[in-house]
């Protein structure tokens, strides 16, 4: 995220030193980012086993969970996570998932419960394409991230790659990574539906 890449370049100029930061970036990356923030998802469905494997147990260990309700060790974590915001469960430091007695209706609480990782999925990749936004910006870089922290840069920083003019070349190769990538998706085997 630019809000992690930003922490991180403060860091080289802490002491008041000059200092360089060079960001590897490649196009290439993101499908692979991309493909690990869309796993795990989490459907209405897969919480609402969840919440009936507790129905009928009352408290469970995840291995437990997992066994009851097939689900992979990554959705039954990010259900409990997101039913335990709802204060639906409780999970104590033995590991054991406990029903809380104000669970409410399981149904709406499967359904807030998707809905909240469907928000958090989405933020995800929403920070991920600023990074991206700001990997391949082709104006002041200085600019780009103070705007995004919400304060108004008005000049160039004459400092960054783009100021000083090394953006140009830079903006070549993006353009063949593009190409790369998208003759890539193009050729790749696609799925066949025949039975």
């Amino acid at each position: 995220s630019v809000d992690s890449y930003y922490q991180e370049i403060g860091r080289a100029g802490r002491d008041g030193s000059p200092a360089t930061t060079v960001l590897f970036y490649s196009a290439k990356d993101l499908t692979i980012h991309k493909f690990f923030k869309g796993g795990g998802q989490i459907r209405t469905a897969d919480v609402q086993s969840v919440l009936d494997a507790l129905d009928q147990a009352r408290e469970a260990t995840a291995a437990e969970l997992q066994e009851t309700t097939g689900l992979s060790k990554t959705k039954l974590a990010r259900a409990l996570n997101r039913l335990e915001e709802a204060g639906a469960v409780v999970i104590g430091t033995d590991g054991v998932v406990h029903v809380t007695e104000n669970a409410g209706d399981s149904d709406n609480l499967a359904e807030e419960a998707s809905e909240a990782q469907a928000q958090m999925h989405d933020a995800e990749l929403d920070r991920l394409d600023k990074m991206r936004l700001y990997a391949e910006h082709m104006e002041c870089r200085r600019a780009y991230l103070i705007t995004y922290f919400g304060e108004a840069y008005e000049d160039g920083c004459n400092n960054c790659d783009n100021c000083q003019g090394r953006g140009t070349a830079r903006a070549a190769l993006i353009a063949e990574a593009r190409m790369e990538c998208a003759a890539e998706t193009q050729t790749a085997p696609q799925a066949s539906n025949a039975a």
